[in-house]
């Protein structure tokens, strides 16, 4: 675990992008705003950049270091998203607009992935852990 900064850009195209901090360039054929988490740290530095994202909307919510030093990341997706940034696949299918909550390690790799589906728009997006590791995640 790192004592910096999570990043996450809000990105929007209509051609392929890229981001590129502290010389570190992660790159996206994606065509719609994709979810990218960065962490960081001073003096500015990038340690590790993630994205990921289907043929449309893709946004965080929200990030949670937890109390084991992995993060919590909650949001929502439109179409088939690989939430493995790895060599892994993990495809989840948004009925609508869906929400997710994922676990990854410090170092942004995936541990699980959880959907959320209903009526209307499902954006999981604050979320806190008590004492005890229970976690409570509100949103729309």
């Amino acid at each position: 675990m790192h004592n910096g900064t999570y990043v996450t850009p809000f990105l929007n195209a209509t051609t392929s992008y890229y981001v590129n901090i502290d010389n570190e360039t992660c790159s996206s054929p994606r065509t719609k705003i994709t979810a990218y988490i960065t962490a960081c740290e001073p003096p500015p530095g990038l340690i590790w950049a993630k994205g990921w994202g289907g043929s449309s909307i893709d946004d965080i919510g929200g990030i949670l270091v937890l109390q084991d030093g992995n993060l919590l990341v909650s949001g929502d997706f439109f179409t088939t998203v690989d939430f493995d940034s790895g060599t892994g696949t993990t495809n989840l299918t948004a009925d609508g607009s869906d929400g997710f909550l994922m676990k990854i390690t410090p170092d942004g790799d995936l541990i699980w992935v959880k959907q959320f589906t209903g009526a209307g728009t499902i954006n999981p997006a604050a979320m806190v852990e008590d004492a005890s590791g229970n976690l409570y995640v509100g949103g729309m």
